[in-house]
């Protein structure tokens, strides 16, 4: 997931410029050569592709182009959180896993008070301190895993965020081209 979101990351100050000056530059609509050029330049970017949709179908008619332009979106940010289900999952879970696990190691440490009489002092200190031992390891995995998820869920806000600004900049050049 970190190498899709470096490559789309790495070149969207660029890419993102040029749309803005290829658009900003051109007298009418008729840009197409300069936007097929920018598309492959950077072909595996989330920008270029919605650019692609965007000069494929900007003669439709608006509606249609809203259309297409909020199912791309859609698309897109789908593709990006496809494996993010799994550091949620990881995140939310290592801590109830290793707190069965601190339980389980309580449980032994009072089974052992109970069973072995002098000796259970001991034995119950060595439980109870294995038991805390999961719990710090499962939090130790944990906080970083949902560290990493908060990290890319906010970078895939803010792509969304670029992708409707790059959009609605489109559309904008796109009336007063029109009018």
């Amino acid at each position: 997931r970190y190498i899709i979101f470096s490559i789309t990351l790495r070149k969207e100050k660029l890419i993102l410029h040029k749309f803005s000056m290829i658009l900003k530059n051109s007298e009418n609509m008729n840009h197409d050569e300069s936007m097929k050029k920018l598309i492959k330049e950077f072909p595996k970017s989330i920008y270029t592709r919605l650019i692609y949709v965007l000069l494929e179908n900007y003669k439709k008619g608006k509606n249609s182009l809203l259309d297409l332009i909020e199912g791309n979106i859609l698309i897109e940010k789908i593709n990006l959180e496809k494996r993010l289900v799994v550091l949620n999952t990881l995140g939310n879970n290592a801590p109830f896993i290793c707190l069965l696990g601190t339980v389980f190691g309580i449980i032994k440490a009072f089974n052992d008070l109970g069973s072995l009489g002098s000796q259970a002092a001991e034995m119950a200190m060595k439980s109870i301190s294995t038991a805390l031992f999961a719990t710090a390891f499962g939090l130790a995995i944990a906080i970083p895993i949902v560290m990493v998820n908060n990290y890319f869920t906010r970078k895939i806000k803010v792509i969304m965020a670029k992708m409707e600004a790059l959009s609605k900049e489109f559309l904008a050049e796109l009336d007063k081209k029109e009018v």
